[in-house]
């Protein structure tokens, strides 16, 4: 799998921003990649980064880790699959808030499932990263990488979609009838908990988190998306 980043900045406030990101992916391996019955298995990550406030004279490195990404979209939502050699493409417009920012950060993550005559399914994280400078000389960058791959977790995943979902819901809170606000307060309390207990499990093997109820609350987060 290798990957292409493409972001312009169309604003010259280096305090407020407008990003387009335009996301594509080839398929280069020899197994199609199954990208889930409801093509929910594709995120676009990212922080904002801000300089330092005091520095001596060592270098500081103001990069996140990558479980400190904020979630930002699903993406590639029109693609059950990325069959051999297909590439597939999306595109983003993110409008940053206001703020003293340096760069984003960004990666793109696809949870997938790699298919094959000659082997049985596995589930496989690809994903590729990069930062892009906030300045006012700075207009377009362009990054491709060959991805990173991992085997995942189904828990990986599960905390991925939930908190992208209360992403999502936190953008529509404003448009919530006053009869559904305490039903989705309730409701986010419950996923976010499960999101701890998701990050714990991952920790500890011991620990274990029953997928019943993972597929109860996204359910009910997704009915409260549409």
């Amino acid at each position: 799998m290798t990957f292409n980043i493409e972001i312009e900045k169309f604003s010259n406030d280096r305090h407020q921003a407008t990003l387009i990101d335009k996301c594509r992916v080839r398929n280069t391996g020899n197994v199609e990649i199954d990208l889930g019955e409801n093509r929910d298995r594709c995120f676009l990550r990212y922080k904002l980064l801000v300089s330092p406030v005091s520095q001596d004279d060592d270098s500081i490195v103001i990069s996140k880790p990558r479980r400190e990404l904020d979630p930002v979209s699903n993406i590639f939502i029109e693609h059950g699959w990325i069959e051999r050699g297909e590439e597939i493409d999306d595109v983003r417009v993110i409008v940053l808030p206001v703020g003293n920012w340096l760069a984003v950060q960004f990666e793109l993550v696809i949870w997938g499932y790699s298919k094959s005559i000659l082997y049985k399914p596995r589930k496989i994280r690809y994903s590729a990263a990069t930062a892009f400078q906030i300045a006012e000389h700075t207009s377009t960058s362009s990054y491709a990488s060959d991805d990173e791959q991992a085997e995942y977790e189904e828990y990986e995943w599960a905390i991925n979609k939930i908190e992208q979902q209360l992403k999502d819901l936190k953008r529509k809170e404003g448009s919530l009838a006053e009869t559904k606000k305490e039903e989705v307060s309730e409701l986010v309390i419950r996923a976010r908990s499960l999101v701890s207990l998701l990050k714990k499990a991952l920790k500890d093997d011991g620990a274990n988190v029953q997928y019943k109820e993972i597929g109860s609350v996204i359910e009910m987060l997704d009915k409260q998306l549409r």
